[in-house]
């Protein structure tokens, strides 16, 4: 009898769920929590006027609440969205309408598909185990995943490599582990309105750790910690007014909780905490990539620039250490980049004005007038095309400034 539970990296693979039947009418496939497409959804809807009732809701009739499957119950998002529990062995969350009866057929065809495969490879999952299904909008396939409430991790019953998840490599099983304890947390952030028994929120170590890095980030300005003093300082806030008011078990803060643990095992996963070689400081490279050669042409153009381009290349590199970047970095490098620019081009015009104006001198050389002219137009051209391309970058998030850096590295090399 195999066990998927606490210790199930350790257990063998599985033969893939597709082959389990000759002919495969309700395709399956892996995914993560993190994949979610939740808030890119492109849907719309058209209100329109009701007629109102006399007395609904008061001492009039309720409108009779949707049918639902036996053992299916509907909870509600803290963010406003709904979503749907099974209270079954394991249980199944979902975020497809069952409202809709061709989705319910559905999804009892791809339940019964998993129930079939788990059954027929002898695998006895525990109670504290919970299966997610993310069908697709055709309906043709389904997304799955497990998450484990004892272990606090993620986990499949197919055999399938990161890659392939679009997981970052890692350096061990023990690594690997913070990457799937941040998909835990992610998958408790998108579900906190039911409540598992089983669940466990370590509230005294979240607390103890954002402490922890309060004042770490108080006293060092390189922490590794993806926040700034003034965001520690109100998550431990409201962390302690939930706490004092015993509210911590509510679907609001168990919300919030869990965002906070995806942040902090991502954290971990990134700074390999716990491994042979630990990032200590932001600023510390320990991944290694190979030697990366400058190109001809940004050398020509850095040389043109009286090397301004590698003094930028070199403030880029300082905030993309092994292809992270911390926001709390990137907005006053920004913000004193596009302060450079617009010093650039105002000395450029004005200097751009001289040049006309020496022009009507009867001693001025108008070969080297026309050449300096050229240089303050094309040095206008460059900062002008600056300030608008990174137009918005003070406000961006922590993915765009990765696309920003990681375009910039390659236009380097």
């Amino acid at each position: 009898m195999l066990l998927v539970g606490a210790d199930w990296c350790s257990q063998p693979l599985l033969p893939q769920m597709s082959n389990t039947t000759s002919e495969k009418k309700h395709s399956l496939r892996l995914t993560t929590s993190v994949a979610t497409t939740r808030y890119d959804r492109q849907e719309r809807v058209t209100p329109r006027h009701q007629i109102i009732p006399i007395g609904l809701f008061g001492i009039g009739h309720s409108p009779n609440p949707p049918y639902l499957p036996p053992l299916w119950a509907e909870c509600v998002h803290p963010e406003g969205s709904y979503y749907f529990v099974r209270n079954s062995q394991p249980r199944v969350v979902t975020e497809a309408n069952l409202r809709k009866p061709e989705i319910q057929k559905k999804i009892a065809d791809w339940l019964d598909d998993i129930n079939t495969f788990l059954t027929a490879n002898d695998i006895q999952l525990p109670p504290t185990v919970e299966l997610t299904l993310d069908p697709s909008e055709d309906l043709e396939d389904c997304a799955y995943y497990f998450v484990d409430h004892a272990s606090r991790i993620e986990f499949w019953v197919d055999p399938v490599s990161t890659d392939q998840l679009g997981m970052r490599t890692s350096m061990s099983e023990a690594h690997l582990r913070y990457a799937l304890e941040e998909h835990y947390w992610t998958h408790v952030e998108h579900f906190p309105s039911h409540k598992a028994q089983e669940m466990e929120l370590c509230f005294a170590q979240l607390f103890d750790i954002l402490l922890h890095a309060h004042a770490d980030m108080t006293s060092s300005n390189v922490s590794t910690y993806p926040f700034c003093r003034e965001e520690l300082a109100s998550y431990i806030q409201i962390l302690t007014a939930a706490r004092d008011a015993d509210r911590l078990d509510s679907p609001h803060m168990r919300w919030t909780i869990a965002r906070l643990w995806a942040v902090l095992y991502n954290h971990r996963f990134m700074t390999h905490y716990n491994q042979d070689v630990c990032r200590m400081s932001r600023d510390q490279s320990i991944i290694d990539f190979g030697t990366k050669l400058e190109s001809r042409t940004f050398s020509l153009l850095s040389t043109l620039s009286f090397r301004t381009a590698s003094t930028y290349k070199a403030a880029l590199q300082r905030l993309w250490v092994d292809e992270i970047v911390y926001i709390s970095d990137w907005r006053p490098f920004i913000a004193a980049s596009h302060q450079d620019w617009l010093i650039s081009v105002c000395m450029s015009f004005a200097l751009l004005l001289c040049n006309l104006v020496s022009l009507q001198t009867p001693f001025s050389i108008e070969i080297f007038v026309l050449l300096s002219a050229v240089v303050c137009n094309a040095a206008i051209l460059c900062g002008v095309t600056l300030m608008m391309k990174h137009q918005g970058a003070q406000s961006m998030t922590a993915d765009e400034a990765v696309s920003i850096c990681a375009f910039n590295e390659a236009e380097m090399c």
